[in-house]
């Protein structure tokens, strides 16, 4: 991948172990490409921002060895950098406080300019939490928005897969380098991300996971959206960090009630006593915010046949296991299989957790 010179200066930047805040700094002292090639002439200024320790390790690194190593190392690991300065930086992230400088990234590039919609909210979810995930991420992602999330484990790795499962397209927005999975029982979900989607972040290859690091990363996923929702979140969750640099950046924020009983919805439960406009029932809650009619009243519309009718009518008194269904419509599990499928892709059913099914 080639890159001009002040692409070069950035990328050089983004990699020097200096807070972004102080890097942001830097470049509001000159263009970049211009400290890159000139930075002894702003030597007093750099030292007096920074320290003499940091301004000797720019001095040591600003030089073109030292960047075309590092982009060798972003090619061979299929790794481009996105600048401030390169077309297809998001609009979006230009609006945001400290915006990132570079974007690493790996996959559909593309995807950074589409349509986003965050979906986030605890790593250990409910069944309900889970459920709520895949019916919101499933209409947010047939209406054209492309699913950001971690990926962590819990609702966000649940809104990855949910679109994966349906082809369409996810932005998996790191807290480390891109070379780094956490958690490691994501692994086959990173690599399917950056095959059928795109895996982002603002740090360089070798940058390990640092508690620190997921507030930062968490305003990348609200900035580059349009909306956000938390499906379920606990008292600590970070995705009510992500609900924060939300209402900084002026998102629409949607919120799903939960539990009063449970620890899974407290958080979420208590942003919506701050937040009373952010509630969200139903999907359609959010689609009219944006002009779109929801697939599940399409559906609704529809002529049902004999069986479809049979088994909607069944699962809206409760959720019945595939077995009952089998004995319900009387047909072959062969026969029933692809019906359900059908019906669960057109959103008239979903299914649940151990062959369960349910409206």
């Amino acid at each position: 991948m080639s890159y001009n010179g002040k692409e070069k200066a950035l990328i050089w930047l983004a990699v020097q172990d200096i807070a972004l805040a102080k890097k942001h700094k830097l470049l509001a002292l000159c263009e970049p490409y211009e400290l890159w090639r000139r930075l002894p002439e702003y030597g007093a200024k750099l030292t007096e921002l920074l320290s003499e320790e940091s301004y000797e390790s720019l001095l040591l690194t600003a030089n073109e060895d030292f960047i075309d190593k590092h982009i060798e190392q972003m090619d061979k690991a299929g790794i481009v950098a996105v600048t401030m300065a390169s077309d297809n930086y998001p609009e979006l992230l230009n609006e945001i406080f400290n915006p990132p400088i570079v974007l690493f990234a790996k996959g559909r590039v593309e995807l950074l300019n589409s349509r986003c919609f965050a979906v986030v909210g605890t790593r250990e979810p409910t069944r309900y939490g889970k459920d709520v995930t895949e019916n919101f991420t499933t209409e947010l992602a047939a209406k054209g928005f492309t699913i950001v999330s971690g990926p962590a484990r819990g609702v966000d790795s649940t809104a990855h897969r949910t679109a994966l499962n349906f082809n369409k397209p996810t932005i998996g927005v790191l807290g480390s380098g891109l070379d780094k999975v956490y958690p490691a029982e994501n692994k086959a979900l990173f690599l399917e991300v950056a095959e059928k989607g795109l895996l982002l972040s603002e740090y360089k290859l070798g940058v390990g996971v640092q508690q620190y690091n997921f507030p930062e990363r968490n305003r990348i996923i609200s900035g580059i959206s349009e909306g956000v929702l938390v499906t379920e979140a606990g008292e600590n969750s970070g995705s009510l960090i992500t609900i924060n640099h939300a209402v900084e950046q002026n998102k629409n924020i949607y919120i799903v009630p939960g539990n009063i009983y449970s620890k899974a919805s407290k958080g979420a439960n208590d942003r919506l006593k701050m937040l009373q406009g952010a509630i969200t029932t139903n999907v359609n809650d959010i689609l009219r915010d944006y002009n779109m009619e929801s697939a599940i009243e399409e559906v609704s519309e529809m002529q049902l046949d004999f069986v479809e009718a049979q088994i909607v009518g069944a699962l809206e008194k409760e959720e019945l296991h595939i077995e009952q269904l089998i004995q319900l419509t009387g047909m072959s599990i062969i026969q029933l299989s692809p019906l359900l499928a059908k019906m669960e892709l057109l959103g008239i059913i979903k299914k649940l957790y151990g062959n369960y099914y349910g409206i």
